[in-house]
C-alpha cells in the first residue's frame, strides 16, 4: 500500500487496478478506510460510502471518491487541490477532508458523507421545489460561489448533481454543499492579479446550465458560475427549463440568448418565478465581464426581496421534517 500526504506528489500507480471492469470495487479495504458501497459515479470517478475513524471529527461514516490513476484528466487532483485550499479558510458549504491518498492504482480523497443531490429532490411527483425553498437555497448557492472565488477559483460547472445537502443524522438537512471541482479552474495568477483570458478554450460544463460565454468557447469567469446558478434556480422553480430537449449546443445557446427579452422571457420565467427579482439578477450578471467582481450582497438582496413578497415560509425546507416532500438519509 502506497499513502501519499500531500495531494502534490500524487503519482500514476502501475498496480491492479482497485476498480474492475464491471465498476465493482473487489478490495474492501482502502488503508484505513472500509468500503460499503457505491453510491454515485461520474464519467471518470466514482463515490462509495466508507466506514472509519476520523481524526477530526467523531462521526464514522464518510464518502470516498476515487478515480484511476491512469485517467487522462486526473480531475481528482484539482478537486484535492480546491477542497485543501478552501478548508484553510473555515468556508460554508463544502466538505471537510478526512484523508487524501494513493492505492494501489487509484487515487482518493475521504470527505464527510452528505445526503441527496438536488437533481434528486427535484425528481418528486410534481418535479418542483416550492419558491421560497428554492430562492433559499440559491442564497446558500451564491454563499458558496463567493468562498469559492474568494479563493481565487470557479466551479465551470455547477448543476443540481453537484448540489447536495446534509444528512438527517447530523442536523444538516438545511444546508447546501456544493461537490465536484474536477474542472475547475483557478482565475488568479501566483499574484493574485487575475490571469489573462484566454483566445481559444474548449467547452467545459454541462450545456442545459452552460452560460452564454461558455457556448461561444470564451474563457470562464465568476459571472459564468452565476449565470449557471441562474438557470438552476429558475428549473427548481418551474421544473423545466425551456432548452430541455432541444437538439444540440447551439440550439440551447440560442434558445438562451432570446430567454432575455420578450417574448421568450415569458416561457422562461413563467409559472410562479418572481419574474421581477429574477430578472433583476439575470440584468445584473449579464452586465458583467470576465474581469469584473460580482456584487454578492446584490444577488443576495435581490433573492430576499423575493422571498419577503412571497407568502410562503422560508422553512422547513420541502424535504426537511414538515416539508411538502421529506426523504430519508442515503
Amino acid at each position: 500500500m502506497d499513502k501519499t500526504l500531500d495531494v502534490s506528489n500524487l503519482s500514476s500507480g502501475t498496480q491492479v487496478s482497485l476498480i474492475d471492469s464491471s465498476q465493482h470495487i473487489y478490495e474492501i479495504q482502502v488503508y484505513k478506510w472500509t468500503i460499503d458501497k457505491r453510491i454515485a459515479q461520474g464519467d471518470f470517478s466514482y463515490i462509495y460510502s466508507c466506514n472509519g475513524t476520523s481524526n477530526v471529527s467523531n462521526h464514522k461514516q464518510f464518502a470516498l471518491k476515487c478515480e484511476s490513476a491512469q485517467s487522462p484528466l486526473q480531475m481528482l487532483k484539482m478537486e484535492a487541490y480546491v477542497l485543501q485550499k478552501i478548508s484553510k479558510r473555515n468556508s460554508r458549504h463544502f466538505c471537510d477532508v478526512e484523508d487524501i491518498g494513493k492505492f494501489q492504482t487509484i487515487h482518493y480523497i475521504v470527505m464527510n458523507l452528505v445526503g441527496r443531490a438536488l437533481d434528486y429532490i427535484k425528481a418528486s411527483p410534481t418535479g418542483l421545489i416550492s419558491v421560497n425553498c428554492a430562492l433559499s437555497v440559491g442564497i446558500q448557492i451564491i454563499e458558496s460561489l463567493e468562498d469559492l472565488h474568494n479563493c481565487g477559483y470557479i466551479h465551470r460547472d455547477l448543476k443540481p448533481s453537484n448540489i447536495c445537502f446534509g444528512r438527517k443524522d447530523r442536523g444538516e438537512l438545511g444546508k447546501m454543499y456544493l461537490l465536484s471541482f474536477g474542472i475547475s479552474r483557478r482565475f488568479l495568477d501566483p499574484k493574485n492579479q487575475i490571469r489573462k483570458p484566454r483566445e481559444h478554450v474548449e467547452f467545459r460544463g454541462t450545456v442545459r446550465y452552460a452560460s452564454l460565454n461558455c457556448h461561444q468557447l470564451q474563457e470562464l469567469g465568476r459571472k459564468d458560475d452565476l449565470e449557471s446558478t441562474l438557470y438552476v434556480l429558475v428549473e427548481m422553480i418551474t421544473g423545466q427549463l425551456p432548452w430541455k430537449g432541444l437538439p444540440d449546443s447551439a440550439a440551447v445557446a440560442r434558445a438562451k440568448q432570446m430567454s432575455r427579452q420578450p417574448p421568450a422571457i415569458s416561457q422562461f420565467l413563467r409559472g410562479a418565478c418572481p419574474i421581477e427579482e429574477l430578472r433583476e439578477f439575470m440584468c445584473l450578471v449579464d452586465s458583467y465581464n470576465y474581469f469584473s467582481t460580482p456584487d454578492y450582497a446584490s444577488f443576495f438582496n435581490i433573492l430576499r426581496r423575493a422571498i419577503r413578497r412571497n407568502p410562503q415560509p422560508e422553512h422547513p425546507y420541502d424535504w426537511e421534517q414538515g416539508g411538502a416532500n421529506p426523504l430519508c438519509d442515503l
